[in-house]
Protein backbone atom coordinates (compact mmCIF):
# COMPACT_ATOMS: atom_id res chain seq x y z
CA UNK A 1 0.00 0.00 0.00
CA UNK A 2 2.53 2.24 0.61
CA UNK A 3 5.71 2.38 -0.72
CA UNK A 4 8.78 0.58 1.93
CA UNK A 5 5.84 -1.44 3.94
CA UNK A 6 4.12 -4.42 3.96
CA UNK A 7 1.25 -5.45 5.52
CA UNK A 8 -0.48 -8.76 6.15
CA UNK A 9 -4.03 -10.34 6.87
CA UNK A 10 -4.17 -13.05 8.75
CA UNK A 11 -7.55 -15.15 9.14
CA UNK A 12 -8.38 -18.20 10.92
CA UNK A 13 -9.81 -21.11 8.58
CA UNK A 14 -13.75 -21.19 8.75
CA UNK A 15 -13.57 -25.01 10.45
CA UNK A 16 -11.40 -23.71 13.56
CA UNK A 17 -13.51 -20.39 14.16
CA UNK A 18 -16.28 -23.43 14.06
CA UNK A 19 -14.39 -25.35 16.89
CA UNK A 20 -13.56 -21.97 19.07
CA UNK A 21 -17.19 -21.75 19.04
CA UNK A 22 -18.61 -25.32 20.02
CA UNK A 23 -15.92 -24.99 22.38
CA UNK A 24 -17.15 -21.88 23.65
CA UNK A 25 -20.75 -23.18 23.77
CA UNK A 26 -19.84 -26.52 25.68
CA UNK A 27 -17.74 -25.16 28.63
CA UNK A 28 -20.61 -22.17 29.33
CA UNK A 29 -23.54 -24.87 28.77
CA UNK A 30 -24.75 -24.27 32.38
CA UNK A 31 -25.80 -20.91 30.80
CA UNK A 32 -27.13 -21.75 27.65
CA UNK A 33 -31.17 -22.58 27.47
CA UNK A 34 -33.59 -23.14 25.32
CA UNK A 35 -34.54 -20.48 23.56
CA UNK A 36 -30.65 -20.27 22.20
CA UNK A 37 -30.90 -23.49 20.93
CA UNK A 38 -33.43 -22.48 18.82
CA UNK A 39 -30.96 -20.12 16.58
CA UNK A 40 -28.61 -22.78 16.24
CA UNK A 41 -28.16 -24.86 13.64
CA UNK A 42 -29.09 -28.35 13.84
CA UNK A 43 -26.08 -29.47 12.46
CA UNK A 44 -24.15 -27.67 14.77
CA UNK A 45 -26.42 -28.84 17.50
CA UNK A 46 -25.06 -32.46 17.04
CA UNK A 47 -21.50 -31.48 17.03
CA UNK A 48 -21.80 -29.36 20.41
CA UNK A 49 -23.54 -32.49 21.61
CA UNK A 50 -20.93 -35.00 20.52
CA UNK A 51 -18.69 -32.87 22.33
CA UNK A 52 -20.25 -32.69 25.43
CA UNK A 53 -21.01 -36.58 25.50
CA UNK A 54 -16.98 -36.93 25.45
CA UNK A 55 -16.63 -34.75 27.58
CA UNK A 56 -19.28 -36.24 29.93
CA UNK A 57 -22.80 -34.90 30.67
CA UNK A 58 -24.49 -32.90 32.95
CA UNK A 59 -27.80 -32.97 33.68
CA UNK A 60 -28.86 -29.78 31.87
CA UNK A 61 -26.68 -30.28 29.29
CA UNK A 62 -28.92 -33.98 28.53
CA UNK A 63 -32.44 -32.56 28.79
CA UNK A 64 -31.51 -29.38 26.77
CA UNK A 65 -30.00 -31.88 23.56
CA UNK A 66 -31.99 -34.92 24.13
CA UNK A 67 -35.45 -33.78 22.96
CA UNK A 68 -34.21 -31.85 20.33
CA UNK A 69 -31.78 -34.21 18.53
CA UNK A 70 -34.41 -37.29 19.26
CA UNK A 71 -37.03 -35.78 16.88
CA UNK A 72 -33.88 -35.90 14.10
CA UNK A 73 -33.43 -38.82 11.28
CA UNK A 74 -29.94 -38.94 12.08
CA UNK A 75 -28.36 -42.26 13.66
CA UNK A 76 -28.75 -41.49 17.58
CA UNK A 77 -26.44 -42.71 20.43
CA UNK A 78 -27.90 -44.50 23.62
CA UNK A 79 -26.53 -41.11 25.55
CA UNK A 80 -29.23 -39.53 23.83
CA UNK A 81 -32.07 -41.87 25.74
CA UNK A 82 -30.70 -41.62 28.86
CA UNK A 83 -28.97 -40.30 31.86
CA UNK A 84 -27.39 -41.69 34.38
CA UNK A 85 -25.53 -40.17 37.48
CA UNK A 86 -24.50 -41.87 40.71
CA UNK A 87 -23.90 -39.37 43.64
CA UNK A 88 -21.72 -41.74 46.41
CA UNK A 89 -22.15 -39.49 49.37
CA UNK A 90 -24.64 -36.94 49.03
CA UNK A 91 -24.39 -34.19 51.23
CA UNK A 92 -27.15 -31.75 50.81
CA UNK A 93 -30.62 -31.91 51.93
CA UNK A 94 -32.87 -34.65 49.14
CA UNK A 95 -35.07 -31.90 47.33
CA UNK A 96 -31.36 -30.25 46.03
CA UNK A 97 -31.48 -33.46 43.97
CA UNK A 98 -34.84 -33.73 42.94
CA UNK A 99 -35.71 -30.81 41.58
CA UNK A 100 -33.53 -31.10 38.72
CA UNK A 101 -34.86 -34.53 37.65
CA UNK A 102 -38.65 -33.02 38.10
CA UNK A 103 -39.45 -32.52 34.52
CA UNK A 104 -43.54 -30.85 33.93
CA UNK A 105 -44.72 -31.43 31.43
CA UNK A 106 -42.99 -35.34 31.21
CA UNK A 107 -40.15 -35.41 29.12
CA UNK A 108 -38.23 -38.13 30.33
CA UNK A 109 -39.15 -40.46 33.15
CA UNK A 110 -37.02 -40.66 36.30
CA UNK A 111 -35.67 -44.20 37.88
CA UNK A 112 -33.99 -43.46 41.02
CA UNK A 113 -32.19 -45.31 43.48
CA UNK A 114 -31.33 -44.38 47.01
CA UNK A 115 -29.43 -46.94 48.85
CA UNK A 116 -26.02 -46.77 50.76
CA UNK A 117 -24.17 -43.52 52.10
CA UNK A 118 -27.78 -41.71 51.69
CA UNK A 119 -29.04 -40.04 55.23
CA UNK A 120 -32.02 -38.15 54.61
CA UNK A 121 -34.34 -37.55 57.37
CA UNK A 122 -38.15 -39.11 56.76
CA UNK A 123 -39.01 -34.83 55.98
CA UNK A 124 -36.87 -34.81 53.21
CA UNK A 125 -37.94 -38.08 51.99
CA UNK A 126 -41.18 -36.76 51.65
CA UNK A 127 -40.43 -34.90 48.54
CA UNK A 128 -40.17 -37.94 46.40
CA UNK A 129 -44.12 -37.89 46.49
CA UNK A 130 -43.29 -34.30 44.24
CA UNK A 131 -41.71 -35.75 41.39
CA UNK A 132 -44.21 -36.43 39.07
CA UNK A 133 -42.60 -38.08 36.61
CA UNK A 134 -40.92 -40.41 38.90
CA UNK A 135 -41.41 -43.66 37.41
CA UNK A 136 -39.22 -46.09 39.25
CA UNK A 137 -38.34 -45.66 42.81
CA UNK A 138 -35.86 -48.58 44.70
CA UNK A 139 -34.98 -47.31 48.50
CA UNK A 140 -32.11 -50.45 49.17
CA UNK A 141 -30.64 -50.44 52.27
CA UNK A 142 -27.27 -51.66 52.49
CA UNK A 143 -25.86 -54.64 54.62
CA UNK A 144 -25.40 -54.08 58.25
CA UNK A 145 -21.75 -55.17 57.71
CA UNK A 146 -21.27 -51.85 55.76
CA UNK A 147 -22.17 -49.75 58.22
CA UNK A 148 -23.52 -47.39 55.65
CA UNK A 149 -25.91 -44.50 56.71
CA UNK A 150 -29.86 -45.12 55.52
CA UNK A 151 -32.77 -43.06 55.86
CA UNK A 152 -35.45 -44.87 58.23
CA UNK A 153 -38.08 -46.07 55.83
CA UNK A 154 -41.41 -46.51 57.90
CA UNK A 155 -44.97 -47.03 57.81
CA UNK A 156 -45.37 -43.49 58.54
CA UNK A 157 -43.33 -42.21 55.50
CA UNK A 158 -45.44 -44.14 53.25
CA UNK A 159 -48.53 -43.07 54.82
CA UNK A 160 -47.32 -39.26 54.84
CA UNK A 161 -46.14 -39.84 50.93
CA UNK A 162 -50.10 -40.76 49.99
CA UNK A 163 -51.24 -37.61 52.41
CA UNK A 164 -49.56 -35.19 50.01
CA UNK A 165 -51.15 -33.87 46.73
CA UNK A 166 -51.93 -36.46 43.88
CA UNK A 167 -48.21 -38.01 45.25
CA UNK A 168 -46.72 -40.53 42.28
CA UNK A 169 -48.92 -40.12 39.86
CA UNK A 170 -46.46 -42.05 37.40
CA UNK A 171 -44.99 -44.70 39.86
CA UNK A 172 -45.00 -47.83 38.02
CA UNK A 173 -42.26 -49.80 40.34
CA UNK A 174 -41.39 -49.05 43.75
CA UNK A 175 -38.91 -51.84 45.52
CA UNK A 176 -38.05 -51.24 49.06
CA UNK A 177 -35.80 -53.46 50.87
CA UNK A 178 -34.21 -52.74 54.38
CA UNK A 179 -33.82 -54.21 57.95
CA UNK A 180 -38.00 -54.46 58.18
CA UNK A 181 -38.25 -50.65 58.27
CA UNK A 182 -42.38 -51.51 57.03
CA UNK A 183 -44.79 -53.58 57.96
CA UNK A 184 -47.63 -55.37 55.92
CA UNK A 185 -49.67 -52.46 57.12
CA UNK A 186 -47.65 -50.40 54.91
CA UNK A 187 -49.56 -52.26 51.60
CA UNK A 188 -52.62 -50.21 51.97
CA UNK A 189 -50.87 -47.23 51.95
CA UNK A 190 -49.04 -47.99 48.51
CA UNK A 191 -52.18 -49.29 47.14
CA UNK A 192 -53.22 -45.19 46.90
CA UNK A 193 -50.44 -44.83 44.08
CA UNK A 194 -52.48 -44.86 41.15
CA UNK A 195 -49.91 -46.12 38.67
CA UNK A 196 -48.71 -48.16 40.26
CA UNK A 197 -47.60 -51.86 38.75
CA UNK A 198 -44.71 -53.74 40.76
CA UNK A 199 -44.31 -53.60 44.15
CA UNK A 200 -41.01 -55.70 45.52
CA UNK A 201 -39.71 -55.37 49.49
CA UNK A 202 -39.47 -57.17 52.68
CA UNK A 203 -42.48 -56.71 55.06
CA UNK A 204 -42.22 -57.60 58.39
CA UNK A 205 -45.55 -58.11 60.13
CA UNK A 206 -47.48 -55.57 62.14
Amino acid sequence: MFEGQLFREWSLPRHSVMATAINIIANNIGDVNDEYLDVVPVRLQWRIWRVLEARGLCLHAWRLFSRRLLREDNDKTLGLHRFRQHICRPTDELSRYTQPMTSLPVDFITHLVISGGCDFTTNQMLCLADVKNLGVLELIQPADTTGAAFPNISDRLLRGWTEMEKPFPLLRVLRIWGDRHTTQESLRWVSKFPSLFLLGGYWCSA
